[in-house]
């Protein structure tokens, strides 16, 4: 009895498996199929030494003639599950053949492993009873007979099948998936010849052992640990990436309480009788603060994107409003630079629309401000396109510019965050470099699409495609927004106000600012000292209570405070939490309302005219005089339809705007005399011109019925529809005479 070769390639094959075990591996089929692979081959080598003990102890019994037949099928198994795998490696629908624990093709092969043995043992024996015969030959057993040529006929067939597959499927694969094909097909032949020569070698054993193993180094195996490691390291740098913007917006909010500080006391300076260099620098200490603000709100937009905590808070809005107010805000940044702000709205564009105009509005901003800051004279462009689609308008929004254009190298990184161009170049350009990505981020968030494309040295184009809802509403049915008119401390005396605030600092300032008010203001440090002051029966007419306070938050102290019997004093939230959606939260929380820090001296104002009475108590003479100087002159204009808040937003100080005023006067009826002599010769190209100037000085100022108009007359002359501008020229000149004989009058005072 001799079984060294079957001996040899089971510790040949229980090495290959016991590697194969050892190693992590995919869950795909190919591996599931290997190991059937693996089974088979013991299976195999098995019933080729049961063969041999059984015969040689009960020679052609019928137990060792069927030990034969199982031993001669288990190789024909081996075969067809060869094939099969063949099949799964080289199949189109291959995708990689991944699994999960109840996976069908897994079921689906272990089924078919176990059909394919019951029918080659059923065949073989039963059906078929096919004779086989076992001759002992120098201690090793030859086989011969029906059976054997039976199982020979199904390989060769299924030898046939595997090629069929290769051939089929070849571009499917790597070239080095075939090779225990190759191996197994050089095997065979070989095997044959050599037991021609030497019939005593069981090459069976033998050639699908080593053809197993080959199989074993061509299988695709991911490297798990690596890829385990990669995942490690991606939710080790998520969590960088997280705690850096965690970071990034603790730090942003902690610098708004000194800015808090240096905003509020620098306007309050600023109405103070000083000499006038001093009220210089304090306008470029609010300049240079406010530039810092912008800066901080950046960090804790990006921040609030990346954290996916910015929300959408759609409402009705006038798209002329957003347009005027979009200009208003560019024109102020153009200052004194050699650009013209030209626009161009599609006339079929709704009045109304329903979204987020806010965040429509940053968009639009940003891009503006971008074309601002990198564009030194000539032209910036806006283009705003309306389409109807289904339900929704599609806004397609361009904005062009004649600025520095940007290189290939710069397209790529453009929504990069703290990515500025032309740095050696562009060193006095403000900004952080995060307005593109906020940008990219918001457009992103409001489901849209961006595409820039730049020409370097010539200037920059930037495609934005949005939809927004049709409203149902008119513009005259809006919700009014706060009236920017008169912000001149009103006298609200008699009436008291409690300031809850951890910051030392911030409640000197608002103590400063409330005081400008006359009224009575207590400042309290904690959440406790506000509940045991209202605990103690004490009446105020408003609360200011800061909403991150450490032992005890705001919304945790209001909710104290409203279940106090007979608690029923607004409450107002401070906080320096300024992004989109967060008053609406605090509100839902039951604030009556919020207020941002740095507190800005007109929220101040209509917050406190919204909750507190304007007081009939005298103050001194001088004060009243002063008083009623200011908002009488103010007034004129007001009542005279000229948004003077708008023109001081703009200009920033009240001497700037008074010689603004001034020069737009001595200036508009050399402007209405060639308005008038183009109209006359037809000459559409320069009267588009010199009235959208006229548009452009209007608006600067607050006069936005004269601006709307001149608007209109810019829109017809570009179309050269000069019977509308004939039609409509006496009203243009007579809004025009109204707003110059207004500002005579107010310039007077």
């Amino acid at each position: 009895m001799n079984i060294y070769f079957q001996l040899s390639a089971f510790i040949f094959t229980l090495i290959t498996a016991i590697v194969f075990s050892l190693k992590k591996k995919a869950s795909t089929l190919e591996n599931y199929i290997y190991r059937g692979i693996l089974v088979v081959t013991f299976i195999e080598i098995i019933l080729d030494i049961l063969n041999i003990i059984i015969d040689y102890k009960f020679h052609n019994t019928i137990v060792s003639l069927f030990i034969s037949k199982l031993a001669v099928g288990s190789i024909l198994t081996w075969v067809i599950v060869f094939a099969y795998y063949i099949y799964a490696i080289t199949s189109p629908r291959n995708d990689g053949f991944v699994l999960s624990g109840n996976n069908k093709n897994f079921k689906h092969f272990i089924n078919m492993l176990i059909i394919t043995i019951c029918i080659i043992i059923i065949v073989n024996t039963i059906i078929l009873n096919l004779p086989i015969s076992v001759t002992p030959y120098e201690g090793y057993l030859i086989i011969d007979g029906p059976a054997l040529y039976f199982s020979y006929y199904c390989i060769a067939i299924s030898l046939g099948v595997i090629w069929y597959f290769i051939l089929s499927n070849r571009i499917n694969v790597a070239q080095k998936k075939y090779t225990p094909v190759y191996v197994f097909n050089l095997l065979i032949m070989v095997g044959l010849a050599a037991q021609l020569l030497y019939i005593q070698i069981p090459i069976n054993v033998i050639i699908t052992a080593f053809t197993t193993t080959v199989i074993y180094f061509t299988i695709t195996n991911p490297d798990l640990q690596l890829i385990e490691s990669l995942n490690i390291a991606t939710q080790q740098a998520d969590a960088a990436n997280h705690a850096k913007s965690d970071f990034l917006s603790s730090m942003s909010h902690e610098i708004r309480t000194p800015l808090n500080a240096i905003i509020g006391f620098s306007q309050a300076l600023a109405k103070e009788p000083i000499s006038g260099s001093a009220k210089e620098e304090v306008k470029e200490i609010i300049n240079a603060s406010n530039n810092l603000l912008e800066i901080v709100n950046g960090i804790l937009d990006i921040s609030k994107i990346e954290a996916n905590k910015i929300e959408i808070v759609e409402i009705d809005y006038s798209t002329r409003k957003l347009i005027n107010d979009i200009g208003n805000i560019i024109n102020s940044k153009i200052g004194s630079k050699v650009i013209e702000f030209k626009t161009e709205i599609d006339d079929k564009l709704p009045e109304v629309l329903y979204g987020d105009v806010i965040h429509l509005k940053q968009i639009i901003t940003n891009l503006l401000t971008n074309s601002v800051k990198y564009t030194k004279k000539g032209y910036i462009l806006l283009k705003i396109e309306s389409k109807q689609k289904e339900d929704n308008i599609e806004l397609v929004i361009t904005i062009e510019d004649s600025g520095i254009g940007m290189t290939k190298k710069d397209l790529e990184m453009i929504f990069t965050k703290f990515q500025r161009f032309d740095m050696e170049e562009n060193i006095n350009i403000q900004g952080t470099g995060l307005g593109m990505a906020i940008t990219k981020g918001l457009v992103d968030l409001m489901n849209g699409t961006i595409d820039v494309k730049s020409d370097y040295g010539k200037g920059t184009s930037i495609k934005v495609t949005l939809e927004q809802k049709n409203s149902t509403k008119k513009v005259e049915e809006l919700k009014e927004e706060k009236e920017t008119n008169n912000i001149i401390p009103f006298n609200a005396s008699g009436q008291k106000v409690l300031v809850v605030d951890d910051n030392k600092i911030n409640l000197k300032v608002a103590d400063r600012l409330l005081k400008e008010y006359n009224l009575k203001v207590e400042l309290v440090s904690s959440g406790e000292e506000c509940i045991n002051r209202i605990l103690d029966e004490k009446k105020y007419d408003l609360i200011f209570l800061d909403i991150m306070m450490p032992k005890m938050k705001g919304p945790e102290v209001l909710q104290n405070l409203k279940n106090i019997i007979g608690f029923k004093t607004p409450v107002v939230a401070l906080t320096a939490d300024v992004i989109s959606g967060m008053e609406e939260k605090y509100i839902k929380e039951g604030f009556d309302d919020c207020l941002a820090k740095p507190i800005v001296d007109e929220d101040l104002y209509y917050i406190l005219k919204k909750y507190l009475k304007e007081s009939e108590e005298k103050v001194s003479s001088s004060e009243k005089k002063e008083s009623r100087e200011k908002e009488n002159s103010i007034s004129i204009l007001e009542k005279n339809g000229i948004n003077v808040q708008q023109g001081l937003e703009l200009l920033k100080d009240i001497e700037m705007y008074n010689m603004t005023l001034k020069e737009f006067c001595d200036e508009l009826e050399d402007k209405l005399n060639d308005l008038n002599n183009y109209r006359k010769v037809k000459d559409c190209d320069n009267y588009s011109i010199l009235v959208h100037s006229l548009k452009s000085e209007a608006r600067y100022i607050g006069c936005n019925a004269l601006a709307d108009m001149s608007y209109e007359h810019e829109l017809a002359a570009k179309n050269n529809n000069i019977d509308f501008i004939n039609n409509n020229y006496s009203k243009l000149k007579m809004e025009s005479i109204k707003v110059k004989d207004t500002i005579k009058e107010y310039l007077k005072k």
